[in-house]
């Protein structure tokens, strides 16, 4: 996650006023596996505090988005709109091998408890059969007439506060917590309008979209080479 985006957290749930720069459009698989069109904003402000929120951001280009700004976009031309703030969790390989060495070091963790909770309690049994012969012996003297009854009740109470005292107990292994990697995203952008449209360079002239098309991925996908070509600095006529 860029560390700027974690500017986004206090407005998550809220919807919020932006300002950001066209990067480039292609397509992203959605969470059903299917390709959408996408647009790469950077540069993107908070508009009231005018405080950068995320260097980079992508965010579904919809049909609507399309028909508010009616013309294509090209790399640094300058948006505003409105957007929600939600978060997403992260699923990279790297992250997930992240999480499983993490739950393997807390399982760990517990076996290691568990055996040293064991051993101490087996040392522990082996003590009290130590006070049963211990207090067994007091009983003889008792009977020999060698101990009181006071003194040995006083000895025997002192054995078994002892014995009490060392008794184990299972302590909780350190819990590592595990990294859930969440970034912040905007989405259900509303009020989109181009506020500053740079002028095309290298022959490049603007298109008309046309929303009515905006599920035929044939089109979108033309348009986005369209959009990567440009920002690539390519001549319209070598495209």
């Amino acid at each position: 996650m860029a560390d700027a985006r974690i500017k986004l957290a206090p407005f998550v749930q809220t919807r919020q006023p932006f300002t950001a720069v066209v990067g480039k459009m292609t397509h992203h698989h959605n969470h059903h596996g299917a390709s959408e069109p996408v647009l790469l904003l950077t540069d993107v402000h908070h508009q009231s505090t005018g405080e950068q929120v995320a260097d980079h951001i992508w965010v579904p280009f919809t049909a609507p988005m399309a028909a508010a700004v009616g013309h294509e976009l090209f790399t640094n031309d300058q948006l505003a709109f409105t957007a929600k703030i939600t978060t997403y969790r992260i699923h990279r390989d790297n992250i997930t091998e992240q999480q499983r060495q993490v739950a393997t070091a807390n399982h760990d963790r517990r076996q290691r408890a568990s055996a040293a909770f064991r051993a101490q309690y087996h040392d522990w049994e082996v003590l009290r059969q130590t006070l049963l012969d211990t207090n067994a012996l007091v009983d003889q003297a008792v009977a020999a007439g060698t101990l009181s009854d006071v003194q040995a009740k006083t000895i025997k109470a002192e054995n078994q506060r002892t014995y009490q005292d060392q008794e184990p107990h299972r302590e909780l292994a350190p819990h590592l917590a595990i990294p859930q990697h969440r970034d912040y995203q905007l989405v259900e952008l509303q009020a989109f309008r181009v506020t500053k449209a740079r002028r095309p360079h290298r022959g490049w002239q603007r298109t008309a979209y046309d929303p009515k098309r905006w599920s035929d991925r044939r089109y979108t996908r033309f348009l986005a080479a369209r959009s990567m070509a440009y920002q690539r600095g390519v001549y319209f006529d070598a495209f």
